[in-house]
Order: structure tokens, then C-alpha cells, then sequence
């Protein structure tokens, strides 16, 4: 999975290899070692290049997959790192420039906590969530569920009116 900066992606920062399988524990869930060039939110010249008068929703996912997911599903999202979910000053700024900025981690006790510290830096956004109560962790396992036509009604619904 690439991170990439850059107006066009033109420049690699971390190059990410995940498993396709299932693991059991977390120390197999990377095929191979992480390459660390930097640390940035994933998808990243989807905001480097944001306008910040646009009242288009952004989603900020956890996972990498379900960022991908959602730009399949015609959804502007990025993703924070994995590792700890830390955000460097330059992209909270970044993030800061989106009106509509909608937070969407996983309903976990790590998502849960990363969700507190981030409304804490971006005050404004929003929190999609309560598939929780669903027994569902992510929004990969929701659009599983569900099923495309329906997760993303679901989703625009939550963008319209603010609940999902």
C-alpha cells in the first residue's frame, strides 16, 4: 500500500505490505517490514490539493482499506496511520481546511480512543459511528453486511442528515 505526497502522488513516503489472509495475531498482520520514509495521513494529495471553500464531506478512516473502499465508492477519505494514529502538524492542518470533515475509525476500544483525541484537534468534525452496537468493527465489515447499494445509501443518508 503506497503513501504517497505530492499535487499527484509524485512522491513515495512509506510503502505498507499487508497480508491478504486473516491473521491471529497482530505480528502477522504485515507481510514484510514496514519501509519508513514518513509518516502522513494515506491519500494525502486528496488534501494537498482540497479546496478549502468546498462543503464536500471528507471521510478520515483508520484502516487503509476502508479509505480505498470508500474512493471506490465515489467518497472523498483519507486514512490515518495505523500506528498509533498520530498526526504531524502539517496534515492537522491539512485536516484543519475541511469543512465537512467526518471521522470514522473503528468501533473498538483503539477507535474509540483515537475518535476522543481527534475531536479533541478538530473540534468541528463529525463521527460516523454505531455500527458498533451492530457487532461490527469497521466500515469494511459493514459494507459487507450490507452490501454496496445499501452501505452506501446508508452512508449518504449519515452525510445528508448527519446520523447514521
Amino acid at each position: 500500500i503506497p503513501y504517497l505526497d505530492g499535487t499527484f502522488g509524485e512522491n513515495v513516503l512509506q510503502l505498507r505490505y499487508r497480508r491478504l489472509r486473516e491473521s491471529k495475531n497482530r505480528q502477522g498482520k504485515w507481510a514484510c517490514e514496514k519501509r519508513m520514509v514518513g509518516r502522513r495521513l494515506f491519500n494525502l494529495p486528496i488534501l494537498l490539493n482540497w479546496n478549502a471553500t468546498d462543503t464536500e464531506p471528507l471521510i478520515v478512516t483508520e484502516s487503509e482499506l476502508d479509505c480505498m473502499m470508500l474512493v471506490g465508492l465515489g467518497v472523498q477519505a483519507c486514512s490515518v496511520d495505523t500506528a498509533g494514529h498520530r498526526l504531524i502538524e502539517e496534515d492537522l492542518i491539512l485536516l484543519r481546511r475541511v469543512k465537512n470533515l467526518v471521522l470514522a475509525f473503528d468501533q473498538d476500544e483503539a477507535g474509540t480512543k483515537c475518535t476522543a483525541r481527534f475531536k479533541q484537534y478538530l473540534p468541528n468534525a463529525r463521527v460516523l459511528g454505531g455500527y458498533g452496537n451492530e457487532g461490527l468493527k469497521d466500515l469494511g465489515d459493514l459494507y459487507h453486511v450490507m452490501g454496496a447499494a445499501a452501505f452506501k445509501d446508508r452512508l449518504e443518508r449519515f452525510l445528508r442528515k448527519k446520523t447514521l
